[in-house]
């Protein structure tokens, strides 16, 4: 069944054709951009979920110009029953929703944006919102990673029924650099406080995350007016930390794919130092308004060290004094001060460069 809509408004006034007239145990949210070559392995990964319940997929493609929306189309059209399928075209977006052929469980909603909405996340996560409104759990996985263990949504889900105290659980990720076939590392560790969280790099894969949708929903109405950051799933983790018990499985569940450039990852140096300005920043924000002043300090003093570090790389640092950050932010530590006084003088750089351990002690 295909309906067209000729505006927005049209669009609103018949909202309740998003509505869906199913509940499901759970919704496996997929937000992708021009990820054309890895997005089949992904949801490949999402049908072949083994589970005794009903569960939809939301993939979210944001306006992509690598023809990943016909790939996904295509995907919908090769295996999902066509007398299920219902198209909603609008003028924002393309909906297709649809049943698997061979996996009755499993439900596709597929939202082709045709507007890009990367610096607008609470738009698509209206277009999210019908579906957890009918789920009671969800779970991650991003376009360019894919589950390998298929019947890790019904391991974590199990859990989760069983033990009503824990809101948040995840698993651990191969890393593979991107066209090799070999594993490059592991990603996923547990966290013993929360300040792990805070001042070391993420030891949560996102694909590998599953939680209660009440806690999902809450953090959305919780960050409707927050300031918008480039590494959402952070937020996330340190509100479910916040909020809810959090559980890691010592298991492996999903890939999750290394590319040489993305959001988090460059090779430009100063993408990277942005990137991570950025990252530190956001992790400060909600430092201080869950855990108070004491914890967005210690996030500030582990920035301005990593900034410290990266400037004896480069003749050319950024604009941010980072004495004055010290002062802003009352870091009284003779280590830090040294680093960052030394990390200003050309000499200090060029030392750097051929005699890098001298600094291992001040890090």
């Amino acid at each position: 069944m295909s309906r067209h809509v000729q505006s927005y408004s049209e669009f609103i006034m018949i909202k309740e054709v998003f509505e869906p007239t199913t509940d499901y145990k759970a919704l496996c949210v997929c937000i992708t951009y021009n990820q054309s070559q890895y997005i089949t392995q992904a949801m490949d990964g999402f049908t072949r979920q083994k589970t005794s319940f009903p569960y939809v997929c939301c993939i979210v493609d944001d306006a992509s110009s690598d023809n990943e929306p016909e790939v996904i189309e295509e995907y919908i059209n090769q295996h999902f029953i066509p007398e299920t399928r219902e198209i909603l075209d609008l003028p924002s977006a393309k909906l297709i929703i649809a049943v698997h052929a061979e996996n009755c469980n499993c439900t596709f909603a597929a939202i082709l944006l045709k507007t890009n909405l990367w610096m607008n996340p609470e738009e698509k996560d209206k277009l999210i919102a019908p579906w957890r409104s009918h789920s009671e759990y969800e779970a991650l996985c991003d376009g360019d990673d894919y589950w390998f263990d298929y019947e890790s949504l019904q391991k974590q889900i199990s859990f989760l029924d069983k033990n009503p105290d824990i809101g948040f659980i995840y698993a651990k990720a191969h890393r593979l650099k991107d066209g090799e076939n070999e594993y490059s590392g592991v990603w996923g560790r547990g966290i013993s406080n929360y300040m792990e969280l805070l001042t070391e790099s993420s030891c949560i894969p996102t694909s590998t995350a599953c939680y209660r949708t009440k806690l999902a929903t809450e953090y959305h109405a919780m960050r409707k007016n927050d300031p918008i950051w480039p590494l959402p799933d952070v937020t996330l983790w340190m509100f479910m930390l916040y909020r809810t018990k959090v559980y890691f499985v010592d298991e492996f569940i999903a890939v999750y794919r290394e590319l040489p450039e993305s959001v988090s990852h460059s090779l430009d140096f100063y993408r990277k130092l942005s990137f991570c300005e950025a990252a530190y920043d956001c992790r400060a924000f909600y430092a201080k308004r869950y855990w108070g002043d004491s914890a967005e300090k210690a996030v500030r003093e582990k920035q301005i060290r990593i900034a410290a570090n990266m400037s004896l790389r480069v003749s050319k640092f950024h604009k941010k004094d980072l004495l004055s950050r010290m002062l802003k932010y009352k870091i009284f530590d003779i280590k830090l001060f040294m680093l960052v006084l030394l990390s200003y003088t050309w000499l200090t750089r060029h030392i750097y460069k051929h005699t890098k351990s001298i600094f291992k002690i001040m890090r």
